[in-house]
C-alpha cells in the first residue's frame, strides 16, 4: 500500500489554510481535510465503475485514463481546474509524486462521448 499526502492551500471563507489530500495509489481511495476531497472521491468512484472522465475547461479538456492508480492522471485530476498556476505555489508533494508531469490537457474541440461537466 502506497499512501501519499499532498499539502496545499485551501480557502475557508476569507482565510487561506494548508490542508491535506491523502491518496492511496493501490486502492484509489482519497481522504483528508482539503475541500477538493469530496469532488475527487466522486470522480474516482465514477472511474472505479469503469466510467471515463472527460473534464472540460476553456482551452481544452482533460481525459485521465486511470486516475485511481496512475500518478500523472491523479495529479491532473487533483489540480483540475487550477488554471491560475499561482494557486499551486504552495503545493507540497510527497517524494513519490515529485517530478511527475500531470496528464496534459487535450486540444479543444467537440466534447467526447460521456463528457462530465
Amino acid at each position: 500500500m502506497a499512501t501519499h499526502t499532498i499539502t496545499c492551500r485551501d480557502w475557508d471563507e476569507d482565510d487561506v489554510k494548508r490542508r491535506r489530500i491523502i491518496w492511496n495509489d493501490e486502492t484509489g481511495e482519497v481522504s483528508g481535510d482539503h475541500s477538493k476531497v469530496p469532488g475527487l472521491r466522486r470522480a474516482l468512484a465514477h472511474a472505479a465503475r469503469g466510467g471515463r472522465l472527460h473534464l472540460l475547461i476553456e482551452g481544452g479538456y482533460l481525459d485521465p485514463r486511470d486516475p485511481l492508480h496512475d500518478p500523472a492522471d491523479f495529479l491532473a485530476l487533483m489540480l483540475f481546474p487550477y488554471v491560475n498556476r499561482s494557486d499551486l505555489l504552495d503545493l507540497d508533494l510527497p517524494p513519490a509524486l515529485r517530478g511527475i508531469e500531470p496528464t496534459p490537457m487535450r486540444s479543444p474541440g467537440p466534447p467526447p462521448p460521456g463528457a462530465v461537466y
